[in-house]
């Protein structure tokens, strides 16, 4: 794996470097030119409704910008040229990226959730980082919801695949050729003549289960269709 390019006088100081965040902008003022290393960041800032302020990306960020190179291989230099109030990197991999970058005087937004809770967490920080705390709050609420939209939909979906799964059973023995489990063919689960009942098992409940101050948790309960 190649390392992020270093070439030039790219650290903090150096002649042609980047000195640090822009001294005439207060510390309370939003970053008004963000370059995004993660593809996730850049996401979760458009979705924030701040992709405008995005003025670079990697090659793999799904977004026109100028690109500063890859994920785990940015070019210090080209990051250094777009001038940014605020690098944000993502996960574990971009540690040694994060730290390079704050040596040399960037400001850099980093986090690395494994968790639903760390990533709803992860973008109520980025929110604020990008001073759209309000747009991370809608963003978090609208997770909510599909969360506790989640049963009905995961039952409607397994209904319509049993009735599907059984359409085709029917249409089969029709033909005098009840599927069996060589028939591995198609999209539904393969059963024999004799096994002529299928259990789907849908998701029930999503139920938060936290005590305040704690990492927020999900429940999870399945029930058969």
């Amino acid at each position: 794996m190649n390392e992020p390019s270093t070439s030039g006088a790219g650290s903090a100081g150096g002649a042609g470097g980047h000195s640090g965040p822009d001294a005439s902008r207060a510390a309370t003022d939003p970053p008004g030119r963000i370059v995004s290393l993660a593809p996730s960041a850049t996401a979760t800032l458009s979705a924030f409704g701040v992709g405008e302020r995005i003025v670079g990306v990697t090659t793999h960020c799904d977004l026109d910008r100028p690109t500063v190179g890859g994920w785990l291989t940015p070019d210090y230099d080209r990051l250094a040229d777009l001038d940014p109030d605020l690098v944000c990197t993502c996960d574990d991999l971009q540690t040694s990226i994060r730290d390079d970058l704050r040596e040399r005087g960037f400001d850099v937004h980093h986090v690395a959730p494994s968790t639903l809770p760390e990533v709803l967490a992860s973008f109520e920080a980025l929110g604020t980082a990008a001073g759209r705390a309000e747009a991370a709050a809608d963003l978090v609420a609208a997770f909510d919801d599909r969360l506790a939209g989640l049963p009905e939909r995961s039952r409607e979906r397994c209904r319509r695949r049993l009735d599907d799964h059984r359409e085709f059973v029917a249409a089969r023995e029709a033909d005098g050729n009840p599927p069996g489990h060589e028939a591995a063919h198609y999209d539904f689960p393969v059963v024999t003549k004799q096994e002529r009942q299928i259990r789907l098992y849908a998701v029930d409940a999503v139920e938060e289960q936290s005590a305040p101050g704690d990492d927020r948790r999900y429940a999870v309960e399945h029930v058969p269709v």
